[in-house]
């Protein structure tokens, strides 16, 4: 009896502790992916193993199945998940098990334990894995684990490892990496299976598990140590597997590399279609004098060059987009670097290389993220919710369950060789599993699962700004809220944050916690952790933050910010059309210690401070109408003698189009606000011809747009509407669907108008976008003239290639080249001739050029002097003895009135004409010395004809220089007396600058042309005139008050001296102000080391204060110790954290300088240093494992040992102590006496005296163990 309730007892007991295992384990399952993500100890998962293993061999296996099936399904399933992952050993799988439940399991009763765990699975809601191509049943178990303890040296060597210290994968994401390194066979070869499925199955867990495990092996390679596991959110066997991994292997010195991003095939369904996405990359050396190329490798390798910008505090090239003419397996990207004054044929070496993958055989369709078109790259998972797909016709999808694939919207039918592709929006949110078909043959298989974005930590309240610029959300005023969703029984301690600054930033914060610690603070409501970030950044922070949020595997977030206290805009949300063209204006507010500048390398855009009053700044900022955005950049100083610098590029929200021949021609997007010219033989040979709109940046919906083809009489010959989504920025016309209209209008000149309606406060509107011109081909067959009386008749015949109207002669003067053309209109019933007459007094008899043409009614500016040898121009002589008797009437004009300016030049065309140079000659040499009786107009005609002649062109555009003819032709021009045009050519036949008159340079100053002034303005500079100094300012203030924006205009070898003169200008004005920019330039390349040492020194000693404020700023470090060997009487010794220090104990590095009061000092100038310092240093410090801690006494002169109870000091030099006698032995001996009979004594580690002076060095020195 005692016996039987003993028996009992202890069944009560199992029972009761697997009831409790449950109970703990089931809420931890349903909050999971993975079953591998529940955490458990080594100890736990060994206790259930033998409550499971005494439960089999008490109840039997049948009555035991049934008990973990529908009592202790969580149990059982964690427990095989977790042994598996910590036993598993060269395949086998079935002995961990046996050993941790104390069971011999036959290989018979394993199937059946695999197969209690797949009926399990199956009905909880984690990962349903495919056929892994393994055994049926531990393939899966194995997955929900991640990877076992014995692969995982695998997973080290094969992904890890190269992750991290190839350079091919630097620019990748886990996703792009995974897949690459899972397609060479290779690595697949080398690797065990369980890794390879983990990977390839695993889904978005997986991911993340890869990437936690970079962050891991980052930090090692780095910064020689390994984050907790709770830090990285790694299992701990997994941070535990990689410290054992790593024994024996030396921690490699990784050479910090530029992180190239990789490019991103998108879709964009309205507009581009398929296209490339090019980021922004960092730009090598001296950013201002680098260009980039872009490499797009189709039929044969396209080129693209982009720009390059400041982005504090580097430069990087501006990103673009370029369309996909059609489908590939793949493409092939890579960029490349060369500087501005090379061959324009360059790549000099392709710096990065990508591949992106498009359509394959084995997946023959590409899957989108709605919120940004980006690519996703699946395994063989799909992320629940909305997705675009982009697909052949012929490939269909089908879902389990059936009805859950939902069709939300199709897409435009998309432009060129995708045309036939269909696009649209899916809804998978019902969905578990889909399945790609190519007619009856399944080609591709896919789990549904994943977290939707509700689910995942995400910064909510504060005030963000509208603005979408490529960069992080921008925030005014209090900091937002960080939202973290937690399962219903949260773990608190799995949860883990990092708030950092990048960059400069006010306050300047790296702190790093798990919720755990942050228990009683936290705000937990209706499942949602919210952190209010004012706690670490304040009420009032300015910078840019990175937010990291680590929980478990799937759950996770980098979040970056910008934030400003204090801003205020108006006028962002104006609409611009094309028929103002006019400036963009925006008005800024911000408080006073925010300076508003422009975006480094910023043009056609200025500001001005408005108002400064009660605490704030109005600044009024205005772009030209070629600038798409206003490039802000907020400046506030801290007292660390550095400054935080917050960018914001704002949208201007104008129309504008561009018109696209060809995807490998789209380049850089070169959008317009004015009309269009094309010819129709180019719009019909190419490829694929688009008409892109941009609609306000997608700003203004409601809007209804079409595309309507007019003739020349405004007649409406064919019209398509557009079709695009709210909030979309781009519209797309395909113009191939208009081009058998044009082929069949009889018509020559055809305009595009783009036709809106919905526009705020207006009615329907039209804008001419694109004129379309037939090319017209006529020859002159027979030009004849006859004056009968006072009549003179042209017989005009001719061929053209077809009829068209609108036709008419122009008659262009040749001895009178400064008059305008006499123009003839051709009836439109003349076939091939036609017969005209007009009075002789309306013609002056000489030679003409006869130019058949016909008048595009679109267009109002004024032809061009033609071509004499244009086929659709003949030279005529009307009438034809109008040589003699025009020479004639000069002559007797001359006798009665007096030789005249115009009079001269006639005869000089005429003299030339008729070969008779010598004459000809006489005759301009008589203009040229009477320039002043001349009219601007004539003086540009006399430049025409005199053009390339060695003895007068020159020296006529010496005499257009004078300071008088300039202003004469200044006033001309704003009386409205001279032609624009007129005025752009005499400003554009000017010599030189350097042979502009001083003068001449001032007036030229107030011209309209950008380039004029700013040669003018050079040669103001460089003669050092009193009003250089104005230019520099004006210049400046062009610069939103940025300098070294300033310098980079010119970085030319021939403005060296510009250069010098401006930064001494600077300096000059104001002196922090201008060494400041004088370290800036140095970093970028703009001044050569000698130049700005110069200038420092030329305004020493005020300006060295000026440089020490910039410490530690490794630019100034170097002119500190170049001023010092040039000029040590006025420069003394400077110490400053970071630098390197010799004293009794040898080389060290300063890492901390400290007060009287205990506070920190960044410099120390010893010239006149402050009593009560002390030093910091660690010495050794480039062997970390060799590295001690001293401390020196500048008072006392002495050095201490702080953590060493005994020091050894070289009894041959006296210049090296250490705890360790064996560094004296095995390194500094060697290095500092040859390592012949070394030899050191005791001193005492509280006082050794340091009797000679301390040395710096602003570097490792050669030899640090001296």
């Amino acid at each position: 009896m005692n016996r039987a309730w003993s028996r009992n007892q202890w069944k009560g007991m199992i029972m009761d502790q697997l009831d409790k295992w449950e109970e703990r384990l089931r809420p931890q399952v349903m909050e999971v992916d993975l079953l591998g993500e529940v955490p458990l100890s080594e100890d736990e998962v060994r206790l259930l193993g033998q409550l499971i293993g005494d439960l089999v061999r008490r109840k039997g296996w049948t009555q035991a199945a049934r008990l973990l099936r529908e009592q202790y399904p969580c149990s059982y399933a964690v427990f095989m998940v977790a042994q598996g992952a910590r036993g598993y050993e060269a395949g086998d799988f079935w002995s961990a098990i046996r050993e941790a439940t104390g069971l011999s399991i036959p290989p018979t009763q394993a199937l059946q334990w695999g197969q209690l765990f797949e009926e399990i699975v199956q009905k909880l809601p984690v990962v349903q894995f495919p056929p892994l191509g393994g055994p049926r049943y531990i393939g899966p178990i194995l997955a929900h684990g991640g990877i076992p303890d014995y692969c995982l040296a695998d997973f080290f060597d094969h992904f890890l490892r190269p992750l991290v210290t190839r350079p091919e994968y630097a620019s990748l994401s886990v996703e792009e990496f995974i897949q690459r390194r899972l397609l060479q066979a290779s690595v697949t070869f080398l690797t065990d299976k369980p890794v390879l499925r983990f990977l390839q199955y695993g889904g978005q867990p997986a991911v993340d598990f890869v990437e936690r495990c970079r962050e891991m092996a980052l930090a090692w390679e780095e910064r020689g140590e390994i984050p907790s596991p709770e830090a990285l959110g790694l299992p701990p066997r997994v941070v535990k597997g990689y410290q054992d991994w790593l024994e024996g292997r030396a921690r490699p010195s990784l050479r910090r590399r530029a992180i190239y991003r990789s490019p991103v095939l998108f879709l964009d369904p309205w507009g581009w279609g398929p296209a490339l996405r090019l980021p922004s990359q960092p730009v090598p050396g001296a950013g201002a004098d680098m260009k980039a190329l872009w490499l797009i490798f189709l039929d044969s390798p396209t080129k693209i060059g982009v720009d390059v910008r400041k982005d504090e505090p580097d430069w990087k090239t501006v990103p673009c987009d370029f369309p996909l003419p059609g489908p590939a397996p793949e493409y092939r990207v890579a960029l490349a670097f060369a500087r501005v004054e090379e061959d324009e044929r360059f790549p000099q070496e392709v710096q990065r290389e990508w591949w992106i993958p498009g359509l394959r055989e084995e997946s023959p369709l590409l899957w989108f993220d709605p919120k940004d078109g980006r690519q996703l790259l699946p395994q063989d998972t799909l992320p629940a919710g909305r997705l675009w797909v982009l697909r052949p016709p012929d490939v269909v999808l089908e879902t389990d369950p059936p009805e859950s694939l939902q069709v939300t919207e199709e897409f435009p039918r998309m432009p060129g060789e995708w045309c036939d592709y269909i696009g649209e929006e899916v809804d998978l949110s019902q969905a578990r599993r889909l399945t790609v078909r190519r007619g009856n043959q399944p080609v591709r298989e896919y789990t549904v699962l994943g977290l939707g974005p509700e689910d995942q930590p995400a910064l909510v309240g504060g005030r963000r700004l509208p603005i979408d610029d490529d960069r992080p959300p921008f925030y005014v005023g209090v900091p937002p809220s960080l939202r973290i969703p937690l399962p219903p029984t949260p773990r608190l301690h799995r949860w883990y944050v990092e708030i950092r600054n990048e960059g400069p930033a006010l306050p300047p914060v790296q702190v790093s916690f798990t919720l755990a610690d942050l228990q009683q603070d936290v705000d937990v409501e209706d499942g949602v952790a919210v952190l209010d970030l004012r706690e670490w950044l304040g009420e009032e922070p300015m910078g840019t933050y990175q937010v990291k949020v680590r929980g478990p595997l799937g759950h996770k977030a980098n979040l970056a910010f910008r934030i400003l206290p204090v801003l205020g805009i108006a006028g962002h949300d104006t609409l611009y059309l094309p028929e103002a063209m006019e400036e963009a204006r925006l008005l800024v507010e911000t408080d006073t210690q925010t300076t508003l500048t422009l975006q480094p390398g910023t043009n056609h855009c200025r500001v001005d401070l408005m108002v400064e009053e009660n605490g704030r700044r109005l600044y009024e900022v205005t772009a030209g109408v070629a600038r798409a955005d206003f490039p802000l950049r907020f400046v506030r100083p801290t007292d660390r003698g550095d400054a935080v610098y917050v960018p914001l590029s704002v949208p201007i929200r104008r129309l504008r189009w561009m018109l696209v021949l060809g995807r490998e021609h789209a380049g850089i997007p070169e959008w317009r606000t004015t009309s269009l010219r094309l010819p129709l033989d180019a719009l019909e040979q190419a490829r694929e011809p688009l008409l892109l709109v941009d609609l306000f940046g997608g700003t203004v919906g409601n809007l209804t747009v079409r595309l309507s083809l007019q003739d020349e009489d405004g007649t409406v010959l064919q019209e398509r509407e557009g079709r695009w989504r709210a909030g979309q920025p781009h519209l797309r016309f395909d113009l191939a669907a208009f081009l058998d209209t044009l082929r069949q209008s009889a018509g020559l000149s055809f305009v595009f108008h783009l036709v809106m309606q919905g526009l705020p406060g207006r009615g329907e509107v039209s804008y001419p976008t694109l004129q379309v011109a037939r090319r017209f081909v006529a020859q002159w067959k027979e030009i004849e003239s006859a004056q009968i009386m006072d009549t003179i008749y042209l017989r005009l015949r001719w061929e053209a290639s077809f009829r068209v109207r609108h036709r008419l002669v122009r008659l262009w003067p040749v001895w009178r080249p400064w008059e305008p053309p006499m123009e003839i209109p051709i009836p439109d019933k003349a076939q091939d001739e036609y017969v005209c007459a007009f009075p002789a007094a309306q013609l002056v008899p000489g030679r003409y050029l006869v130019e058949f043409s016909v008048q595009d009614p679109w267009t109002a500016a004024s032809p061009n002097r033609p071509s004499p040898t244009s086929p659709t121009v003949r030279s005529v002589l009307i009438p034809r003895d109008a040589v003699m008797k025009r020479l004639h009437e000069l002559r007797h004009r001359a006798a009665r009135d007096g030789l005249s300016f115009l009079l001269a030049l006639e005869a000089a065309c005429i003299r030339r004409d008729a070969g008779q140079e010598g004459l000809a000659r006489k005759a301009f040499q008589w203009c040229f010395e009477h320039l002043d009786e001349a009219e601007i107009a004539h003086i540009l005609a006399l430049v025409r004809e005199v053009v390339g002649d060695p003895d007068l062109e020159g020296p006529l555009r010496v005499k257009m220089a004078a300071a008088s003819r300039i202003q004469r032709m200044l006033d001309t021009f704003h009386r409205g007396e001279l032609p624009k045009s007129l005025y752009r050519e005499y400003l554009a036949g000017l010599p030189s600058p350097s042979l502009w008159p001083t003068e001449t340079c001032k007036l030229l100053m107030e011209v309209d042309d950008e380039q004029t002034r700013f040669q003018a303005g050079k040669q103001l500079i460089m003669r050092k005139d009193p009003s250089g100094a104005q230019v520099i300012a004006q210049w400046l203030q062009e610069c939103g008050g940025d300098m070294t924006s300033l310098i980079r205009r010119f970085t030319g070898a021939g403005d060296k001296q510009l250069r010098f003169y401006i930064m001494k200008w600077s300096i000059e004005t104001d002196l922090v102000s201008g060494v400041q920019t004088i370290v800036r330039c140095l970093k970028e390349g703009l001044l050569s080391h000698e130049e700005a040492t110069s200038l420092i020194q030329e305004h020493l000693p005020q300006s060295l204060e000026a440089l020490v404020n910039i410490l530690p700023d490794p630019a100034a470090q170097s002119l500190l110790e170049q001023l010092r060997r040039r000029d040590p009487e006025r420069v003394p010794v400077i110490a400053y954290p970071g630098c390197w220090i010799r004293c009794v104990a040898g080389w060290g590095r300063l890492e901390r300088i400290e007060g009287a009061d205990g506070l920190p000092r960044q410099v120390v100038v010893f010239s006149d240093p402050e009593p009560g310092l002390h030093f910091y240093v660690l010495l050794r410090a480039h062997d970390p494992q060799r590295s001690e801690k001293a401390l020196i006494n500048l008072d006392e002169n002495t050095v201490v040992f702080p953590d060493a109870q005994r020091v050894y000091m070289c009894s041959k030099c006296r210049m090296f102590c250490s705890a360790d006698y064996n560094l004296i032995i095995e390194h500094h001996d060697r290095v500092a006496h040859g390592g012949i009979h070394p030899s050191f004594q005791t001193v005492s580690a509280r006082s050794i005296q340091q009797l000679v002076p301390l040395t710096f060095s602003r570097s490792i020195p050669p030899q640090p163990w001296e």
